[in-house]
Protein backbone atom coordinates (compact mmCIF):
# COMPACT_ATOMS: atom_id res chain seq x y z
CA UNK A 1 0.00 0.00 0.00
CA UNK A 2 1.34 3.26 -1.27
CA UNK A 3 0.48 6.59 0.82
CA UNK A 4 1.72 8.93 3.85
CA UNK A 5 3.52 7.89 6.58
CA UNK A 6 3.96 10.24 9.66
CA UNK A 7 8.08 10.58 10.16
CA UNK A 8 8.82 10.09 14.03
CA UNK A 9 11.61 12.18 15.03
CA UNK A 10 14.68 11.42 17.90
CA UNK A 11 15.10 13.16 21.04
CA UNK A 12 17.68 14.40 22.85
CA UNK A 13 18.30 11.72 24.83
CA UNK A 14 19.89 9.47 22.40
CA UNK A 15 22.71 11.33 22.06
CA UNK A 16 23.27 11.51 26.14
CA UNK A 17 25.94 8.98 27.39
CA UNK A 18 25.69 5.87 28.92
CA UNK A 19 25.71 7.12 32.49
CA UNK A 20 22.40 9.06 32.01
CA UNK A 21 20.53 5.70 31.29
CA UNK A 22 21.87 3.48 33.84
CA UNK A 23 22.24 5.85 36.44
CA UNK A 24 19.05 5.98 39.31
CA UNK A 25 18.61 9.26 41.28
CA UNK A 26 18.70 6.90 44.36
CA UNK A 27 20.91 3.72 44.95
CA UNK A 28 19.10 1.97 47.45
CA UNK A 29 17.14 0.73 43.83
CA UNK A 30 19.02 -0.59 41.24
CA UNK A 31 16.26 -2.59 40.20
CA UNK A 32 14.07 0.70 38.97
CA UNK A 33 17.42 1.49 37.68
CA UNK A 34 17.82 -1.55 35.34
CA UNK A 35 13.87 -0.89 34.66
CA UNK A 36 14.40 2.17 33.42
CA UNK A 37 17.17 1.35 30.99
CA UNK A 38 15.91 -1.33 29.47
CA UNK A 39 12.77 1.21 28.46
CA UNK A 40 15.04 3.44 27.44
CA UNK A 41 16.51 0.80 25.42
CA UNK A 42 13.29 -0.54 23.88
CA UNK A 43 11.93 2.93 23.23
CA UNK A 44 14.83 3.62 21.30
CA UNK A 45 15.15 0.81 19.67
CA UNK A 46 11.14 1.24 18.84
CA UNK A 47 11.99 4.82 17.46
CA UNK A 48 14.68 3.13 15.13
CA UNK A 49 12.15 1.00 13.84
CA UNK A 50 9.95 3.57 12.89
CA UNK A 51 12.24 5.65 11.01
CA UNK A 52 13.76 2.90 9.02
CA UNK A 53 9.86 2.10 7.94
CA UNK A 54 9.24 5.72 7.22
CA UNK A 55 12.50 5.65 4.65
CA UNK A 56 11.38 2.06 3.03
CA UNK A 57 7.24 4.14 2.62
CA UNK A 58 8.87 7.73 1.62
CA UNK A 59 10.94 6.07 -0.79
CA UNK A 60 8.05 4.70 -3.27
CA UNK A 61 10.44 4.59 -6.23
CA UNK A 62 14.12 4.95 -7.02
CA UNK A 63 15.91 7.18 -9.07
CA UNK A 64 16.74 5.11 -11.82
CA UNK A 65 12.75 3.81 -11.81
CA UNK A 66 11.83 7.37 -12.06
CA UNK A 67 14.39 7.91 -14.91
CA UNK A 68 12.89 4.75 -16.61
CA UNK A 69 9.31 5.90 -16.05
CA UNK A 70 9.71 9.24 -17.74
CA UNK A 71 11.99 7.87 -20.55
CA UNK A 72 8.58 5.45 -21.59
CA UNK A 73 6.28 8.61 -21.29
CA UNK A 74 8.49 10.84 -23.61
CA UNK A 75 8.57 7.49 -25.84
CA UNK A 76 4.57 7.55 -25.55
CA UNK A 77 4.71 4.17 -23.83
CA UNK A 78 2.43 2.66 -21.46
CA UNK A 79 3.22 2.62 -17.58
CA UNK A 80 4.48 -0.89 -16.14
CA UNK A 81 4.08 -2.12 -13.01
CA UNK A 82 7.49 -2.64 -11.48
CA UNK A 83 7.76 -6.45 -9.75
CA UNK A 84 8.71 -7.29 -6.56
CA UNK A 85 10.81 -10.58 -5.72
CA UNK A 86 10.09 -11.24 -1.77
CA UNK A 87 11.52 -14.61 0.61
CA UNK A 88 9.19 -15.78 2.78
CA UNK A 89 10.42 -17.54 5.97
CA UNK A 90 10.60 -21.12 4.45
CA UNK A 91 13.18 -19.55 1.79
CA UNK A 92 10.30 -19.78 -1.20
CA UNK A 93 10.53 -16.60 -3.37
CA UNK A 94 7.10 -14.98 -4.32
CA UNK A 95 6.62 -12.32 -7.17
CA UNK A 96 4.33 -9.33 -6.52
CA UNK A 97 4.11 -5.92 -8.22
CA UNK A 98 4.42 -2.39 -7.19
CA UNK A 99 2.02 0.86 -9.26
CA UNK A 100 3.70 2.57 -12.08
CA UNK A 101 5.93 5.19 -10.82
CA UNK A 102 4.19 8.67 -10.85
CA UNK A 103 5.80 10.97 -13.04
CA UNK A 104 3.92 13.60 -12.85
CA UNK A 105 4.85 16.71 -10.33
CA UNK A 106 1.88 18.32 -8.25
CA UNK A 107 0.79 21.45 -8.63
CA UNK A 108 -0.23 23.91 -5.98
CA UNK A 109 -3.53 23.37 -5.76
CA UNK A 110 -3.31 19.88 -5.93
CA UNK A 111 -0.40 19.78 -3.11
CA UNK A 112 -2.31 22.23 -0.82
CA UNK A 113 -5.56 19.67 -1.71
CA UNK A 114 -3.45 16.53 -0.65
CA UNK A 115 -2.65 18.47 2.36
CA UNK A 116 -6.41 18.61 3.13
CA UNK A 117 -6.91 14.86 2.25
CA UNK A 118 -4.63 13.47 4.65
CA UNK A 119 -5.42 15.87 7.61
CA UNK A 120 -9.31 13.95 6.81
CA UNK A 121 -7.56 10.07 6.88
CA UNK A 122 -8.80 10.30 2.90
CA UNK A 123 -7.76 6.64 1.83
CA UNK A 124 -7.38 5.95 -1.91
CA UNK A 125 -7.84 2.25 -3.03
CA UNK A 126 -6.65 1.17 -5.90
CA UNK A 127 -4.80 -1.55 -8.40
CA UNK A 128 -1.48 -1.54 -9.70
CA UNK A 129 -2.61 -2.29 -12.59
CA UNK A 130 -5.33 -0.17 -13.09
CA UNK A 131 -5.08 2.56 -15.96
CA UNK A 132 -7.52 5.00 -13.58
CA UNK A 133 -5.34 4.41 -10.83
CA UNK A 134 -2.41 5.28 -12.86
CA UNK A 135 -4.44 8.62 -14.06
CA UNK A 136 -5.80 9.59 -10.37
CA UNK A 137 -2.00 9.58 -9.12
CA UNK A 138 -0.87 11.68 -12.24
CA UNK A 139 -3.60 14.36 -11.73
CA UNK A 140 -2.65 14.55 -8.27
CA UNK A 141 0.99 14.17 -8.63
CA UNK A 142 3.82 12.38 -6.56
CA UNK A 143 4.37 14.91 -4.21
CA UNK A 144 0.96 15.23 -2.86
CA UNK A 145 0.82 11.01 -3.17
CA UNK A 146 3.16 11.04 -0.46
CA UNK A 147 0.88 12.35 2.12
CA UNK A 148 -2.38 10.44 1.26
CA UNK A 149 -3.06 6.92 2.90
CA UNK A 150 -3.17 4.33 -0.55
CA UNK A 151 -4.67 0.62 -0.27
CA UNK A 152 -3.41 -2.02 -2.45
CA UNK A 153 -6.50 -4.21 -3.32
CA UNK A 154 -5.41 -6.16 -7.16
CA UNK A 155 -4.51 -9.57 -6.80
CA UNK A 156 -0.98 -10.10 -6.68
CA UNK A 157 0.12 -6.33 -5.98
CA UNK A 158 2.48 -6.16 -3.21
CA UNK A 159 1.51 -5.56 0.11
CA UNK A 160 -2.11 -6.52 -1.13
CA UNK A 161 -5.11 -5.91 1.44
CA UNK A 162 -7.37 -7.98 -0.65
CA UNK A 163 -9.85 -9.13 1.95
CA UNK A 164 -10.24 -5.81 3.39
CA UNK A 165 -10.90 -4.39 0.46
CA UNK A 166 -13.88 -6.35 -0.57
CA UNK A 167 -15.24 -7.70 2.43
CA UNK A 168 -14.84 -4.33 5.20
CA UNK A 169 -15.18 -1.69 2.80
CA UNK A 170 -16.73 -3.46 -0.31
CA UNK A 171 -14.73 -2.10 -3.03
CA UNK A 172 -15.90 -3.12 -6.70
CA UNK A 173 -14.32 -0.22 -8.84
CA UNK A 174 -10.47 1.14 -9.12
CA UNK A 175 -9.86 3.64 -7.80
CA UNK A 176 -12.31 3.86 -5.06
CA UNK A 177 -12.30 6.91 -2.53
CA UNK A 178 -12.92 7.19 1.32
CA UNK A 179 -13.80 10.92 2.11
CA UNK A 180 -15.14 11.43 5.38
CA UNK A 181 -16.36 7.59 5.86
CA UNK A 182 -18.28 7.66 2.42
CA UNK A 183 -17.05 5.97 -0.19
CA UNK A 184 -16.72 7.02 -3.80
CA UNK A 185 -16.31 4.75 -7.18
CA UNK A 186 -14.04 6.24 -9.58
CA UNK A 187 -11.17 8.80 -10.51
CA UNK A 188 -11.87 11.86 -9.44
CA UNK A 189 -11.00 15.48 -11.03
CA UNK A 190 -8.80 17.78 -8.17
CA UNK A 191 -12.23 20.23 -8.19
CA UNK A 192 -14.60 16.86 -7.80
CA UNK A 193 -11.98 15.56 -4.86
CA UNK A 194 -12.04 19.56 -3.96
CA UNK A 195 -15.84 19.27 -3.32
CA UNK A 196 -16.01 16.20 -1.68
CA UNK A 197 -13.19 17.29 1.01
CA UNK A 198 -15.26 20.65 1.07
CA UNK A 199 -11.67 22.50 0.33
CA UNK A 200 -11.58 25.65 -1.51
CA UNK A 201 -9.08 25.24 -4.49
CA UNK A 202 -9.18 28.70 -5.25
CA UNK A 203 -7.34 30.19 -2.57
CA UNK A 204 -4.33 28.90 -4.46
CA UNK A 205 -2.47 29.57 -8.23
CA UNK A 206 -3.58 27.14 -10.44
CA UNK A 207 -0.39 27.43 -12.45
CA UNK A 208 2.37 27.33 -9.54
CA UNK A 209 4.64 24.68 -9.63
CA UNK A 210 6.46 22.84 -7.06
Amino acid sequence: MHGHFFGYHTHSEAAQPPSVVHTDPNPKHPKLAARRSVCLQIALASAAILMNAATVRAASYTAAELEEAEERQQRGERPLPRKVTQRSSNGAQTESFLPPVTTAHSSAQALALGRRLADMGAVMYGGYACSHCYRQKEILGREALEMITYVECGKGGANVQRAFCKEQKHVKRFPSWEINGQMYEGDQSLQSLARLAQFDLRAHSPNQKL
